[in-house]
């Protein structure tokens, strides 16, 4: 149109940057939150080796044998734990006893969790969910042969 001046945007890369710019700060925003309450004490998994022998309230045995691993998985007030036994030390069709220990006092949590089992090469994989942690913040795990009346403590989790 006669007389019209037309207008254009120098700024005009400038300002999209500007834009994303806001955008991504804005989910960034939106994801810290989902971040904080993942990494949140009430909520990990972390693993822990079961030491051959170890009767000592979850502390460290240097030079202990490894009997197996437990993996830890906490969600609020309760646990998930995978224990794998994988053969020597452990012995072939034998029975353990599970259980959860409050290492803050070292006391046990609740009653025996479960039995694991192993079999004839002394390997056993076994999974117990929906365990009670009632208010401990760090835990350690035990299997007890009755047999041969024996602790096995992992070290301290989290």
């Amino acid at each position: 149109m006669p007389g019209q001046v037309e207008f254009r945007h120098a700024d005009h890369p400038r300002r999209h940057r500007a834009h994303r710019l806001i955008v991504a700060l804005g989910l960034v925003a939106l994801l810290v939150p989902a971040t904080v309450s993942a990494a949140s004490p009430n909520s990990w998994t972390t693993g822990a080796f079961l030491e051959y022998g170890n009767e000592n309230c979850g502390g460290h045995i240097e030079g202990a044998p490894l009997l197996g691993s437990v993996e830890f998985t906490r969600s609020g007030g309760h646990m998930t734990l995978r224990v794998e036994l994988d053969g020597s030390p452990a012995t072939a069709d034998t029975e353990y006893i599970l259980t959860l220990w409050d290492a803050g006092d070292c006391s046990q949590i609740g009653g025996d969790i479960g039995t694991v089992t192993t079999n004839g090469f002394a390997v056993a994989n076994e999974t117990f969910t929906g365990i009670r942690t009632k208010g401990a913040k760090t835990f350690f795990a035990t299997l007890y042969n009755t047999d041969l009346d024996f602790y096995n403590d992992t070290t301290i989790v989290p």
